[in-house]
């Protein structure tokens, strides 16, 4: 069975009998109404923005090489240069 890669307007996924789900799809219509609903801009909501948020936090209780692996990538300086942003310690002590 061919998988047709022609996006379906209506429902927002690829038509086919097994198609791969659309995270366009998924961003636009699940995370999107949240973030407005939130006062949040659609434009900051982004994957990458996930990702970045998620790496930063996990550099509290993972190594480098722990979150280059969850990341995907292959090396640690990609995970160190784009992704983990540093906490300063006047920023811990301010959050909490």
């Amino acid at each position: 069975m061919a998988v047709t890669s022609i996006r379906s307007p209506e429902k927002g996924r690829l038509k086919g009998t097994v198609a791969p789900y659309d995270s366009c799809y998924f961003m636009v219509k699940k995370i999107h109404p949240i973030a407005v609903r939130l006062g949040i801009p659609k434009g900051l909501v982004t994957f990458r923005v996930f990702r970045r948020f998620a790496a930063t936090e996990m550099q509290k209780f993972r190594t480098i090489k722990d979150l280059q692996s969850n990341l995907r990538h292959v090396s640690p300086v990609t995970t160190t240069r784009s992704y983990v942003q540093p906490i300063g310690e006047s920023t811990r002590k301010a959050c909490g």
